[in-house]
């Protein structure tokens, strides 16, 4: 997910403030910005939301936007999943279904977790939707030590991960606690904080830091199979350090449980899986 924060921040400032910190922005920030603004215009039709989304990603790669299209992949694939549920009539278990099917086949996306965290509430509540996701459940995180980790305060970090995680439906446990050690998803991880020069006017200077995630690997340990591990990364804004802080980790937390639930999903409706 990209520039929540920001968009949050942009709401809270002066004018002149918001149109230098605009201006400070990089060209694929802006462009992504813009098309969340065309797909806003598009109104609630999710086939409405697929053309303006995939326009965008047309754009992107014709100006060689290469860091934005993984997230426009992830939007472009939402969109046309639920334009596809609701061109068949589809009930909420089935949309959510074909979603994830969708989900499954896309390697290279990135997907905005609140869409992903509230169709998966919405799937778990379902017999099947419980069945299916039996085996992946309980995550839990292993970090690698860093001075950053201590800096930002671990308990805390692990509070922000485990609201996101839960909010999903899945369950969060203490590394080094019984449910822990029983978890069935496994994360061993690197936490890292890189402070970042200022952006918009210096009367009001907007404070800047990038949080990091990265995961060696996702241990699905009911399945005793590894998957790839990913790098999420996030760059906190606000007008205050501990604003940017708290703005970098929530976002990155996200990134988190989205890149972990993406991973799960592939396992869960991989194609060798759909018929189950």
């Amino acid at each position: 997910m990209r520039a929540s924060s920001l968009v949050l921040l942009l709401c809270t400032l002066a004018p002149a403030a918001t149109a230098g910190l605009i201006s400070s922005l990089s060209p694929q920030d802006r462009h992504y910005m813009e098309c969340e603004a065309s797909v806003n215009a598009a109104g609630e039709s999710h086939t409405n939301q697929a053309k303006a989304w995939g326009d965008c990603l047309a754009r992107a790669k014709a100006m060689g936007f290469d860091e934005v299209l993984p997230d426009l992949l992830g939007r472009v694939a939402l969109a046309e999943a639920f334009a596809e549920a609701d061109k068949q009539g589809l009930s909420s278990n089935a949309r959510d279904e074909l979603v994830f099917r969708r989900m499954a086949t896309e390697e290279d996306a990135r997907f905005p977790y609140p869409t992903l965290a509230a169709t998966m509430r919405s799937y778990l509540i379902s017999s099947e939707g419980r069945s299916r996701f039996s085996a992946y459940r309980d995550l839990t995180l292993r970090w690698l030590p860093s001075d950053s980790l201590k800096a930002a305060g671990k308990d805390h970090v692990n509070d922000i991960l485990r609201k996101h995680i839960e909010d999903a439906n899945f369950r969060w446990a203490a590394h080094g606690s019984s449910a822990g050690a029983d978890a069935d998803v496994v994360l061993l991880a690197q936490f890292s904080a890189t402070p970042l020069a200022p952006e918009g006017d210096s009367f009001r200077p907007v404070l800047r830091v990038q949080y990091e995630v990265k995961a060696s690997k996702v241990d699905l340990k009911s399945r005793g199979k590894q998957m790839e591990g990913f790098t999420a990364q996030a760059i906190g804004r606000g007008a205050t350090i501990e604003e940017a802080q708290e703005n970098a980790l929530n976002d990155v937390a996200q990134q988190t449980g989205a890149a972990v639930l993406h991973r799960v999903i592939q396992e869960a409706f991989r194609p060798r899986n759909l018929s189950q």
